[in-house]
């Protein structure tokens, strides 16, 4: 596990406990790079138990989750950078660039299923950074890590 003086873990399982998390520690922070794919929708009801067959509905009613990201980035100061990221499966361009706007954000970081190579389980991405202002950088097929290190120097560079 990556450790750094900087860098606070909090450890959650759901969408409203990282939604408290971010709550509680945003108006400290200088940038929020929002990565992790919390899902839209979630059950109504969980169970602790097993749902035998017959003692259940056959149909899942679902929830929306709390949208993190968008919290955060309308709840900043005119300091703090907002980092979004966005895995598409049909027209990646154009829905990242709607979620930059619709979500306020400063970058977004689309994330392809179509390019060979690139594969969440993998070591290697192949991503699309985009930012306001027409701003567009293409990272080809690399360590995941020197796309962090890109992404970094981006976000310095839109702080400067």
């Amino acid at each position: 596990m990556l450790v750094h003086p900087k860098l606070n873990r909090t450890n959650v399982r759901t969408a409203e406990e990282l939604l408290v998390a971010v709550q509680s520690c945003w108006q400290e922070c200088d940038t929020g790079v929002f990565s992790a794919a919390v899902a839209d929708f979630r059950p109504a009801k969980s169970s602790s138990t097993k749902i035998k067959k017959g003692t259940a509905e056959e149909t899942i009613k679902l929830i929306q989750n709390p949208d993190i990201l968008k919290w955060a980035s309308f709840h900043r100061n005119n300091k703090q950078k907002v980092i979004g990221f966005a895995l598409e499966t049909n027209n990646e361009q154009e829905n990242a660039l709607l979620k930059l706007e619709r979500k306020n954000l400063d970058l977004i970081v689309l994330n392809s299923t179509q390019d060979e190579g690139a594969t969440f389980g993998g070591e290697k991405n192949k991503v699309t950074i985009f930012g306001r202002e027409g701003l567009v950088i293409d990272l080809k097929l690399q360590d995941k890590f020197d796309i962090a290190v890109n992404l970094i120097d981006t976000i310095e560079k839109i702080d400067a």
